[in-house]
């Protein structure tokens, strides 16, 4: 499918969303001054899935200055589940800000002039987690390009959000040091844009299968256990055939599981594990042939 992130003031763009997509029908300004994000989803063969606006109460943009025509920032990621992320600068208050559980980053408020926006869409449509991103600038030297402006998004193999941006700000920007990586937590020439990079880290999903052995026939049984700061709710697709977060009547040999989160249809994680077969001991027991002989 084909994602567009763009800017419009037009009051009539077409607009379209069936089921969980967010959808807002009209454009937020008020005024042919001011410009709202929007947002379209094509499939391979160009037919329109999804389109809205999303925006607030005063000026939206994809460029580093929020009353610039001219964008040049690549704030529009996918990863590898199908969620949608995008990001710009907004001047508007009263942004839609999601939280998104399982203690990720929050901020409701517009911070100064214009903060970075950032938002994450499911795979169909949902808005799951939007949040303003900023600080304060002092002084500002610029009227325009004070604070901080729409990031360039890209999504790792883990599907993890990486970001970067310019900004201005010399107070209240959230700073978090991260082991051994590269840290500057000051703006060396307050008032100046200098650059940033963030990363979004995804909940950590681990899935364990604890099984027990057979000892005659079939009868090994396996459970798969989520580890993971985040619950949810999953699907288990066994190489068996079975569906289930328990399985039995297992026989001797190989078996892998796939664990994959309901909502998005996304896997998170597969795991492979042998099933063989446990000693079976039967004792038989003979005397020895005479008292004091070690023939028994």
């Amino acid at each position: 499918n084909l994602i567009i992130e763009g800017r419009t003031n037009s009051s009539n763009l077409p607009t379209l969303a069936t089921g969980s997509y967010y959808i807002d029908n009209q454009v937020n300004s008020g005024s042919m001054l001011f410009f709202d994000i929007d947002i379209q989803k094509f499939s391979n063969n160009g037919s329109l899935i999804w389109s809205t606006y999303f925006g607030g109460n005063d000026n939206e943009s994809l460029s580093a200055n929020p009353g610039s025509f001219f964008p040049f920032n690549d704030g529009c990621a996918v990863d590898g589940c199908g969620n949608i992320y995008i990001s710009f600068s907004t001047r508007s208050s009263n942004m839609t800000t999601v939280d998104g559980g399982c203690q990720g980053f929050l901020d409701n408020d517009l911070s100064n002039f214009n903060d970075c926006f950032i938002a994450e869409f499911k795979k169909h449509g949902q808005l799951t987690w939007s949040s303003y991103f900023g600080g304060y600038s002092n002084p500002y030297t610029n009227y325009y390009y004070n604070a901080v402006h729409g990031m360039c998004l890209a999504i790792d193999k883990k599907n993890n959000i990486m970001a970067t941006g310019v900004s201005q700000s010399s107070v209240g920007f959230t700073f978090v040091q991260y082991g051994t990586a590269y840290f500057d937590n000051s703006n060396s020439t307050p008032g100046d844009q200098e650059p940033f990079i963030l990363k979004f880290k995804q909940p950590d999903f681990n899935a364990n299968v604890n099984y027990t052995h057979c000892t005659t026939g079939c009868t090994g049984t396996a459970t798969v256990t989520i580890n993971t700061t985040c619950p949810g709710s999953y699907t288990y697709n066994w190489s068996s055939g079975q569906t289930t977060q328990t399985v039995n009547n297992l026989c001797n040999g190989s078996y892998s599981v796939i664990v994959k989160d309901t909502s998005t249809g996304c896997r998170i994680d597969t795991v492979s594990f042998t099933m063989a077969q446990g000693l079976n001991i039967n004792p038989v027991i003979s005397a020895s042939s005479c008292p004091f002989t070690c023939d028994g």
